[in-house]
């Protein structure tokens, strides 16, 4: 199986456990933070933790904390 490579415009690491996935829709620009569910050998999940329009450089905190709850309560609940 082939790798693939993350396409570094779209896609960014923001720490060990979330991504931010970027998207430009009519001038705006949204922001999607993101985990990996790779339990599975074969296959793994993206799962979208929350969503947002980013108005400022940095992304919010609260967002990046919001999101790192969600990934906890997932894989709290699929066990």
């Amino acid at each position: 199986m082939q790798k693939q490579e993350i396409d570094n415009s779209l896609f960014k690491k923001l720490d060990d456990k979330v991504w931010e996935f970027r998207i430009r829709y009519n001038r705006t620009q949204i922001r999607v933070l993101a985990f990996w569910d790779k339990r599975k050998t074969t296959e793994t999940l993206v799962v979208a933790a929350s969503g947002f329009v980013k108005k400022q450089s940095k992304i919010p905190k609260k967002e990046i904390q919001k999101a790192h709850s969600l990934r906890e309560l997932y894989f709290d609940n699929k066990q």
